[in-house]
């Protein structure tokens, strides 16, 4: 009787070969991840100066309060709204808990309104 199978040494092989090509693979994709995420936030930010720019039209005046410009709520970003000389200054920081704390010289990233963007290699 012949019978076929998987040997030990086989199936090594196969999972050091998986193993290889995952440790390859993950830093891309966490690379992707974080971009992705950053994007999310990039995002969130210009939409907020889109309401604080209205809510300049409507009230003769930038507001001091992120909650004026309605909801701005992400997983991985802390949004803040600050005065600054341009009129204001609006902030995304990567929460304590979030993997995007791991994106490298990106974790704060900041718009004001002179549309001034920091880090500026950060930003498309």
């Amino acid at each position: 009787m012949n019978t076929r199978g998987v040997t030990l040494i086989e199936l090594l092989v196969a999972m050091m070969i998986i193993g290889v090509l995952v440790t390859i693979a993950y830093p891309g994709y966490q690379h992707c991840m974080h971009q992705s995420r950053r994007g999310e936030a990039i995002n969130q930010l210009l939409a907020l100066q889109l309401r604080q720019e209205a809510y300049r039209v409507e009230q003769g005046q930038y507001s001091v309060s992120l909650s004026d410009l309605g909801p701005a709520s992400d997983e991985h970003y802390r949004y803040a709204l600050q005065e600054s000389a341009a009129g204001y200054q609006l902030t995304a920081e990567a929460k304590a808990h979030s993997p995007q704390r791991e994106d490298s010289g990106c974790q704060r990233l900041t718009l004001d309104g002179d549309e001034q963007r920091w880090p500026a290699s950060c930003w498309p």
